[in-house]
């Protein structure tokens, strides 16, 4: 598991995992003005057992598991306007083959629903070559 934590302002910032190249865009305006909030996100790859096991995929269907688990913190901070948080995935990057993408968000008691998501292609500010999936979001 990786941690990234970092003290952010209303100047916005970006926090990176490079192992992991997970990243988080906070942009200028997106925290209230006034003290520094900690803002972090862990990473987690679960072994296969635990996704085999795991209710968020639907094997009958073909699901998946192509990017690592991210939980963003500290519940609660809600954004003045969204914040793009980047996922590196593992899914073929051969235009032949046709994908659906999903993505899943789990709540409290551990139960999972889908969110939107916009496919990305890397960018020389992350300096890797893995594509991302771009998930926007205005709280944690």
């Amino acid at each position: 598991m990786a941690t990234v934590r970092g003290w952010l302002t209303n100047e916005g910032g970006r926090l990176e995992s490079v192992e992991t190249g997970v990243a988080l865009l906070v942009p200028p305006g997106a925290l209230p003005p006034g003290p520094c909030h900690l803002v972090y996100f862990k990473v987690c790859r679960p072994d296969i057992q635990t996704v085999l096991m795991a209710p968020l995929l639907d094997q009958g269907k073909g699901e998946a598991l192509l990017s690592p688990l991210v939980q963003c913190g500290p519940k609660g901070l809600r954004f003045l306007q969204p914040v793009e948080l980047r996922i590196p995935h593992a899914g073929s990057q051969d235009s032949q083959e046709e994908w659906n993408v999903s993505l899943k968000t789990s709540n409290e008691r551990g139960q999972w629903r889908e969110i939107g998501v916009a496919p990305t292609e890397p960018t020389e500010q992350l300096g890797n070559s893995r594509k991302f999936l771009s998930v926007f979001v205005d709280h944690f």
